[in-house]
């Protein structure tokens, strides 16, 4: 019975998270494909089977991933008074991530650059 409890619970929390993370990204206007990279799903995994019903518990490092982007998507709107203004940020280049955009630079390699660029935003 705990366990199966326990199991709906993570089952809900997960939902709660993509909804959430699919927000940000319709927010961040990033594509599918750059979606999954930054979930960091297997190829066979897409957004519509996301976005749609999920019925499987997401790995932590996933959660992780989520977390962090959910947490980088509040800093911009806290920093940024105009909610486009923060929106776009993420799409644009900035010197402090090789004049690369910051959504490129994530995507180069995921897990540490969320954290990079998390721990930059703290910062400003």
């Amino acid at each position: 019975m705990l366990k199966a409890t326990a199991k709906l619970n993570s089952l809900r929390v997960t939902k709660v998270a993509l909804k959430l993370f699919f927000y940000v990204m319709d927010e961040w206007l990033i594509d599918e494909h750059e979606q999954m990279v930054l979930l960091g799903l297997p190829k066979n995994v897409n957004a519509k089977m996301l976005r749609s019903n999920y019925t499987k518990i997401l790995p932590c490092k996933v959660m992780k991933r989520i977390s962090l982007t959910i947490s980088i998507y509040r800093s911009l709107h806290s920093i940024f008074t105009h909610k486009n203004q923060a929106n776009t940020w993420i799409s644009k280049t900035n010197s402090a991530f090789n004049d690369m955009t910051a959504i490129g630079y994530i995507l180069k390699n995921t897990d540490s650059r969320l954290i990079k660029v998390r721990n930059y935003l703290d910062f400003q």
